[in-house]
């Protein structure tokens, strides 16, 4: 997949672009919408062009690294998407986060946390 290839996120796409090209990664970014309007996909995405090992001039991720490749598959050690289980994200989910999170990295520049569907944490998450 590619920036090229997300749909309907142009404005989205412009603002990761901009981060990307000034080197200036945020903490945090909240992606919002509708249902099936490639918010994970372009979380995704961006997660696979700051851990690109050979990403382009044009911030293209390469598809053939390690990073890509782990990425592609969702089994990178240093992305880790967190979803409902049984309809909500639960305490014990955002205790594991807040554990991790300061570890560094184990293969990639930085770790990525996706929270899918953020807006089924329990109160106590």
């Amino acid at each position: 997949m590619s920036f090229k290839n997300i749909i309907g996120q142009e404005k989205a796409v412009d603002i990761l672009l901009k981060s990307l090209k000034e080197n200036k990664i945020f903490p945090s970014y909240i992606f919002m919408g509708a249902d099936g309007v490639g918010k994970k996909s372009t979380a995704v995405e961006f997660a696979k062009a700051i851990n690109c090992l050979n990403l382009s001039n044009d911030f293209e991720v390469c598809e053939k690294c390690s990073s890509c490749n782990k990425i592609n598959k969702l089994c990178s050690p240093d992305l880790k998407i967190i979803e409902p289980i049984k309809g909500s994200i639960r305490i014990e989910q955002i205790r594991e986060l807040r554990r991790e999170i300061n570890l560094k990295p184990f293969e990639n520049r930085k770790k990525i946390y996706i929270i899918d569907h953020a807006e089924t944490m329990t109160l106590e998450a």
